[in-house]
């Protein structure tokens, strides 16, 4: 609990009016939320013009696109063109496994050298080598900007398993970030900053909506349902309280909270993100985010 009251404090989010959170979610979830993006931002709701904007691994390079004023959807299109995605064809159902470890791990008696745990495996699994990962076209586009100054994207630690939350005052490359934001342990490597290796910022959580707590205004967009699904894993279902208590931070800091979902077609083409690693279902993504934004953009007309 300290430890996320100091992510929260270091933030500083009492001056923000509109926050935006964008979840972790692989491949796919990235291709959906890249088209819900872009659907909004053609139907007048601008989701770039947040004050601050929070990204978890898919999300924070979508964010950081966002932030950026760039072509979400067209950026997509590119990354899908390129072969170097079928690293993540070797994520198959043992990252479902890797899901319980890191729920677990929040919920242990030391986080934090649970998650240090994670991150020496993450060290240790054989996956390409971080100069290519880094290279890799979604993370490459943005080499050498400019940090956004609304931007924040969260990692972990591999060698303490803390989580970070990195900024424009950080001091860290950009690219490299995103790379270490969206590195899945076992799947793909740990990106060095800064003399340590980081890995996927859910392995904290692929939400960490509570980071905006304190914003007046904050719009949560979970590539995954935020209600647990009828006969979930009991192993899984503690995910679900995870999510439920992070949103209520939100709303114990008095801000007001609008979440974007799944519709159910997407729900159906991610097998219940099940699938989400699978880089064949990318480009209809994109489509089906786009034709949920055309749903959201009446709702949200007035957030951004």
């Amino acid at each position: 609990m300290k430890q996320q009251q100091h992510l929260i404090e270091t933030i500083g989010n009492s001056q923000v009016e509109r926050a935006l959170v964008l979840s972790g979610g692989g491949p796919v979830g990235y291709a959906w939320m890249a088209g819900l993006v872009a659907g909004l931002v053609a139907h007048d709701v601008d989701l770039g013009r947040a004050e601050l904007i929070v990204g978890t691994s898919a999300g924070s390079i979508v964010g950081a696109q966002l932030a950026l004023g760039m072509d979400v959807a067209a950026l997509v299109a590119e990354t899908n063109r390129q072969s170097e995605l079928n690293i993540y064809s070797s994520a198959g159902p043992g990252l479902g496994n890797q899901l319980v470890e890191w729920i677990n791990s929040a919920h242990a008696a030391n986080p934090d050298e649970a998650r240090a745990a994670i991150g020496r495996k993450a060290l240790a699994a054989a996956t390409i080598g971080e100069d290519a990962f880094v290279a890799m076209s979604g993370f490459s586009v943005l080499a050498g900007r400019e940090w956004p100054p609304t931007f924040r994207a969260t990692a972990v630690s591999t060698t303490t398993g803390q989580p970070v939350v990195w900024s424009k005052d950080s001091n860290v490359d950009l690219a490299r970030a995103l790379a270490a934001s969206s590195s899945v342990p076992g799947v793909t490597p740990p990106v060095t900053l800064n003399g340590d290796r980081y890995m996927d910022g859910g392995v904290r959580s692929s939400l960490n909506a509570d980071l905006a707590a304190g914003a007046r205004s904050v719009l949560v967009v979970s590539c995954v349902s935020l209600t647990p699904p009828d006969g979930v894993n009991a192993n899984l279902r503690q995910r679900y309280e995870d999510f439920s208590q992070e949103l209520d931070t939100i709303r114990a800091a008095g801000g007001s909270l609008e979440i974007i979902e799944p519709g159910l077609e997407f729900l159906r083409l991610s097998g219940n993100s099940s699938r989400l690693m699978d880089i064949n279902l990318m480009a209809e993504a994109v489509q089906i985010g786009r034709r949920q934004a055309m749903i959201e953009s009446v709702r949200l007309g007035a957030w951004a």
